[in-house]
C-alpha cells in the first residue's frame, strides 16, 4: 500500500487545520480517527490508541458529536481485542453500542461498521 503518502498527506492537512485554532476540531478529530486506522492495518496499536486519544480530547468536549464519538469507540475496541485486552474491548463496544443507540442506530447498524473494522484489522503485517 501506500501508507507512508497516506500518513504525509494527513499530516499535511492537519498542518492547515492547525492555522484555525480549534474551529475545525471536528475535522482534526476526524483526521486523526482516519490516521489511527491506518496504524491498525499497519500493526501499530500503540500508535492508533494514541491517535484515537487525541481524537476523543479535541471532541468530548463538545457533547454533540456522537456520531464520531460512537466510532471512535469501536476502533478503541478493535485495538483493544488486537493488544488482547478483551475485557477493555468488550467495555468499549458496550460504550459505543450506547452512543449508537442515542443517534438511533439498529442493532445491524451497529454491528456491521464493528465487524468490518474487527476484520480490516486482522491479519495485517507492519507496513513501511
Amino acid at each position: 500500500g501506500r501508507y507512508k503518502e497516506a500518513m504525509q498527506l494527513f499530516q499535511e492537512s492537519l498542518g492547515y487545520l492547525s492555522v484555525f485554532e480549534g474551529q475545525y476540531d471536528r475535522q482534526v478529530a476526524r483526521t486523526k480517527v482516519k490516521m489511527a486506522e491506518l496504524e491498525i492495518r499497519a500493526g501499530d496499536f500503540r500508535s492508533a490508541l494514541g491517535l484515537l486519544n487525541q481524537a476523543d480530547d479535541l471532541i468530548s468536549s463538545y457533547g454533540g458529536y456522537i456520531d464520531l464519538l460512537w466510532k471512535l469507540e469501536i476502533i478503541r475496541g478493535v485495538v483493544f481485542i488486537h493488544q488482547k485486552k478483551y475485557n477493555s474491548a468488550l467495555r468499549k463496544f458496550r460504550v459505543a453500542r450506547e452512543l449508537s443507540k442515542n443517534i438511533g442506530l439498529s442493532l445491524s447498524q451497529f454491528l456491521i461498521p464493528v465487524l468490518k473494522r474487527i476484520r480490516i484489522g486482522a491479519g495485517f503485517r507492519k507496513v513501511t
